[in-house]
């Protein structure tokens, strides 16, 4: 991030901003379609259509699972009693 000027920390909010950004233009573009094919009629592409959105969901989901369990990352030593995480940079 030092070609964008920013420490560690920004570069730390700036990261976690666009995964909210990406997850957020995901469920928005998500919603878009299944609106557009509730409202038209495309055979088994709408069926398609929600299984992909589904698999994407549960790819997303993995991951994110598998980052906060592996020992790798060592995740788990920082959850909060609420369910939380506490990472120090």
């Amino acid at each position: 991030m030092r070609a964008s000027n920013l420490d560690l920390e920004a570069a730390a909010q700036s990261t976690v901003q666009n995964i909210y950004d990406c997850i957020r233009d995901f469920d928005n573009n998500a919603s878009s379609i299944r609106t557009t094919l509730a409202t038209e009629r495309h055979g088994g592409v709408a069926d398609h259509l929600e299984q992909l959105i589904q698999a994407y969901q549960a790819i997303a989901t993995t991951v994110l699972h598998f980052s906060i369990v592996s020992p790798r990352y060592g995740l788990l030593k920082d959850q909060q009693e609420d369910g939380s995480f506490r990472v120090t940079l």
